[in-house]
Formats: C-alpha cells, sequence, structure tokens
C-alpha cells in the first residue's frame, strides 16, 4: 500500500524511522516494512487459525476476507493498532491465507555419506526476507567448523 495509507491506517509514529517493525499478539505476529524509498509499505501476517475448516493435504492457498481477519486478530489487545492490521491488509485486493509448512514425518537424517541437505531443503519455514537463504549459509558454517579441526588426508 501507499505509504499515505498506512500512516492513515496505523499511525505515523511508526514510519518516523526507517526500520521494520514488528508486534507479537496472541498465536500471531505482524509486521511492516518501507519499500521503494519509502514509497510503499508492505504489511505480513502470520498467525494460528484455530477451529477454521481443515485445509486440504494438497491445499496451500485460501481467500481471506474481513471476518476471517478480525477471527484472526480477536484475542488480541483491543488497540487502534489491531483496527488498522485488518485495514491493512485489506488494502490488497486479492488477499490470500497461505497454509505454513507442516511437518508430519521428519526426515531420519540430513546427511548420508558426502552429501547433506541444508537450506530451504532442511527448514521448512516461510521465505520471509531471504531466511531460508541465511539458513543455508548458516548451515555450511556448521558443517564446516568441525572439519578445520579434523586432520586431512590428501585423497
Amino acid at each position: 500500500m501507499s505509504m499515505q495509507k498506512a500512516k492513515e491506517l496505523l499511525g505515523e509514529q511508526y514510519f518516523l524511522v526507517d526500520t521494520q517493525y514488528g508486534w507479537v499478539g496472541d498465536g500471531g505476529f505482524f509486521m511492516l516494512d518501507v519499500l521503494d524509498g519509502g514509497e510503499t509499505v508492505q504489511c505480513v501476517l502470520a498467525n494460528m487459525m484455530e477451529g477454521t475448516d481443515e485445509w486440504a493435504a494438497d491445499e496451500w492457498r485460501k481467500e481471506l476476507d474481513r471476518s476471517l481477519l478480525e477471527k484472526a486478530l480477536a484475542t488480541w489487545t483491543e488497540t487502534p493498532l489491531r483496527k488498522g492490521i485488518v485495514e491493512a491488509m485489506l488494502q490488497k485486493s486479492d488477499l490470500k491465507a497461505y497454509a505454513g509448512p507442516n511437518h508430519e514425518v521428519d526426515a531420519p537424517t540430513y546427511s548420508k555419506g558426502r552429501v547433506c541437505i541444508m537450506g530451504d531443503a532442511a527448514h521448512s519455514m516461510t521465505p520471509w526476507q531471504g531466511f531460508c537463504a541465511e539458513l543455508a549459509i548458516e548451515d555450511a558454517m556448521i558443517v564446516e567448523t568441525p572439519w578445520a579441526y579434523q586432520n586431512h588426508k590428501p585423497a
């Protein structure tokens, strides 16, 4: 949404400093970030949706409307920001809810011989801010560190 609309819905005070803001409520998280040199604001709402219709195994997204947003935030403290979050999310005309990763079966191992899985393959999570790429780098560091202390023989 536009910066002006975001200030109107969420409050000017959250845009005085160029930084990301995040709020944690009962069962959820809301984050905003300024993009495009201060022209655009992106908002992300993550929430556990208890008591909703079950998602089919192959279903990854559903339509999201005002009633579901209000239900998702119903147990958050009643503040002007809570109402603003609903209105801000509704600025997107084709708003969708996406299913988060679901681990019903864990891998018995993440390595075999000289091969291991890292990053997105090893860590099933939502791709906020390229976080899975960061985890791949962290994984590589964790795998590499013990090797630095080993006596290696040429192959």
